[in-house]
């Protein structure tokens, strides 16, 4: 049991969608009333804007059981139950649809108005042909050949009609020949764009073959300075390595006099 807060809920989300969905659309047809000069010239039996038509064909609709058949004994129970079910899941699909097109004792009165309107028409009564009157009516004049009859306004017609023709094939042609004509103006123009493509490659490939060759005539003189840079450091390295060995001669000759010297007053001393 729903309380009085949910249905309140309930009630505000559902004004809440009518209102998203906006004002609801009768497509139903209508028939027209007639107008006030309708009224005042006596016209109201004209042309109506709808007709309920119920002599055409009966609409092929959903072939239902009929509702007065009545099962044998042996199967009336379950006849019972099998229709208490179907009715009870009609039922459910009903009220699973929405608000606006659940259906209503006036929907159902608007359903399937053709089927259930039709009225079906007597046959036509048969109708009595020549042939029924005189079985030799067309049998007289048979292999007889026929006039041939021309009209002149069919003449000049089927002559206005192949001059037409003859018009539009021109036409035609024309456009084929302009069609054609900027085709081969394009296609020049794309054998222009593809030569001077082909010389900006053939110039590329020079430039890229002489800066090829320049950056190897780079690379040799980078070499011979490095292999020339190398020789002269080993060249230095030698010098200040004999450099080296020099300063170190004169340091220890330089040592060895002033030690005798140091030892000769050292002996003047203790004398």
């Amino acid at each position: 049991m729903a309380t009085e807060p949910e249905v309140r809920q309930y009630l505000r989300r559902l004004r809440f969608k009518r209102r998203l969905e906006g004002p609801r659309l009768d497509l139903r047809p209508r028939v027209q009333a007639p107008t006030a000069l309708q009224k005042i010239f006596k016209q109201r039996n004209q042309k109506r804007s709808t007709y309920y038509v119920t002599a055409a064909e009966p609409k092929a609709g959903p072939q239902d059981e009929r509702p007065f058949w009545v099962p044998p004994a042996e199967h009336f129970a379950a006849f019972v139950a099998f229709q208490r079910e179907k009715v009870k899941k009609d039922r459910q699909k009903e009220l699973a649809l929405p608000v606006h097109i659940k259906p209503n004792a006036r929907s159902r009165l608007s359903t399937d108005l053709l089927r259930r309107l039709h009225v079906p028409e007597d046959p036509p009564p048969p109708e009595k042909t020549m042939v029924d009157m005189d079985p030799e009516f067309y049998s007289i004049v048979e292999g007889r050949p026929n006039r041939d009859r021309i009209s002149v306004r069919e003449y000049v017609d089927s002559i206005r009609d192949l001059v037409r023709v003859r018009l539009k094939i021109g036409y035609n042609e024309d456009e084929c020949l302009l069609v054609d004509e900027q085709f081969r103006m394009e296609r020049q123009r794309l054998d222009q764009i593809l030569a001077q493509q082909k010389q900006y490659v053939d110039l590329f490939d020079q430039f890229l073959a002489e800066d090829h060759a320049a950056s190897m005539e780079l690379l040799k003189k980078a070499d011979q300075a490095a292999r020339l840079s190398a020789e002269k450091d080993a060249e230095i390295k030698v010098w200040i390595r004999t450099l080296g060995l020099l300063r170190t001669q004169v340091r220890v000759r330089g040592t060895g006099r002033t030690g005798s010297a140091a030892r000769g007053a050292t002996e003047n001393d203790c004398t």
